[in-house]
């Protein structure tokens, strides 16, 4: 387990990291708009936060500010937006569609940062940015046709 968690932060990091992955699936594979959802949608919210904040401090991998704490500035502000929507905007009726896109993204962010981690364990240092961007990429482009998919279905519900 030391080889997996250094640090009390690493594994505050981990935990969040876990509820974070359990509750977005959650979160995009049920019906919207119910309390579940929301209590879902918190949840991951805060283990989002959570998670972000913690990864601003750890510089294991390259032992400063790297690529990876700029995707986590970008997560903040994916978080960030995506609960301004539903909290803000309602009056615009086109806060769902943001909403869902938004939040959608970030769960994609997250399943990418976390083949990124498995890459870092798994791979060798010579093939670690390869396996990070196919991998990051195969998310992202699969993760992109369920977010339009699931985009139509809400707008038709309009």
């Amino acid at each position: 387990m030391s080889n997996i968690v250094s640090s009390p932060l690493g594994l505050i990091h981990l935990i969040s990291a876990i509820i974070a992955l359990i509750a977005g699936v959650i979160v995009i594979s049920n019906k919207k708009g119910t309390t579940f959802h929301k209590k879902a949608g918190y949840l991951y919210v805060f283990s989002m936060l959570v998670l972000n904040i913690t990864a601003l401090f750890i510089y294991r991998l390259t032992g400063g500010f790297n690529i990876f704490h700029i995707f986590v500035l970008a997560s903040l502000f994916s978080i960030v937006g995506g609960m301004s929507a539903p909290l803000f905007n309602r009056k615009n009726k086109n806060w769902i569609i943001t909403h869902l896109e938004v939040m959608s993204w970030s769960v994609v962010g997250l399943y990418a940062a976390f083949a990124a981690e498995i890459s870092v364990r798994l791979v060798s240092p010579k093939y670690f940015w390869i396996a990070v961007f196919i991998s990051g990429g195969l998310l992202t482009t699969f993760g992109g046709i369920f977010i339009r998919r699931r985009k139509k279905q809400e707008l038709s519900n309009l």
